[in-house]
C-alpha cells in the first residue's frame, strides 16, 4: 500500500525536476529561441510540425518518468502498461489543449499570429499526441524486449 509522506513527496518532486523536467525544458526552450530568436517559423512553417511532435514526445517522457518515481517511492502502486498507456496519453493531449490555448490567448491579448487557423490547431494537437503515443508505446516494447 503506498504511503504518502511530505518526504516521499519532496523527494519525488526532486528526482523529477532533476531527471524529467530538463527535456520539457530544454524543448521549450529550443521552441522560444527558434521562434523569438530567429523568427523561424515565418519563414519556414513545417518547422512547426517536428516540434509539435517532440513536445509530445517531451511530455511523455516527463509523465512516464514521474510514474516511475513516485512508484519507486511508494508514493503510488506500481501500474500495468495499458494504464500506463493511457495516463501518459491522457495527459499528453492536456499539455496540448493548454498549449494550444495559450497560443489563442497570446494572439487575442499581445497580438502575436501563432495559430493559423482550425486546421493549424488540431493538427498542432494530433502531431504532438502522436508524439506522446509513439513515446509510450516504444517505451512498453522497450520494457518487455528486456
Amino acid at each position: 500500500m503506498p504511503t504518502i509522506t511530505y518526504a516521499s513527496l519532496r523527494s519525488v518532486v526532486r528526482e523529477v525536476s532533476i531527471g524529467a523536467a530538463w527535456f520539457p525544458i530544454i524543448v521549450f526552450t529550443i521552441h522560444v529561441v527558434v521562434a523569438k530568436g530567429f523568427d523561424a517559423y515565418r519563414w519556414f512553417p513545417p518547422l512547426d510540425i517536428p516540434m509539435h511532435v517532440i513536445g509530445g514526445v517531451a511530455i511523455a517522457y516527463f509523465v512516464w518518468c514521474t510514474v516511475a518515481v513516485a512508484e519507486r517511492h511508494n508514493v503510488i502502486t506500481t501500474i500495468d502498461d495499458a494504464l500506463r498507456i493511457v495516463l501518459v496519453l491522457a495527459l499528453v493531449t492536456t499539455a496540448t489543449v493548454f498549449w494550444e490555448f495559450a497560443e489563442w490567448i497570446s494572439d487575442h491579448t499581445i497580438g502575436t499570429h501563432a495559430q493559423g487557423g482550425l486546421d493549424d490547431t488540431l493538427f498542432d494537437m494530433l502531431c504532438g499526441i502522436i508524439g506522446g503515443g509513439v513515446y509510450a508505446l516504444l517505451r512498453v516494447f522497450r520494457t518487455k524486449g528486456n
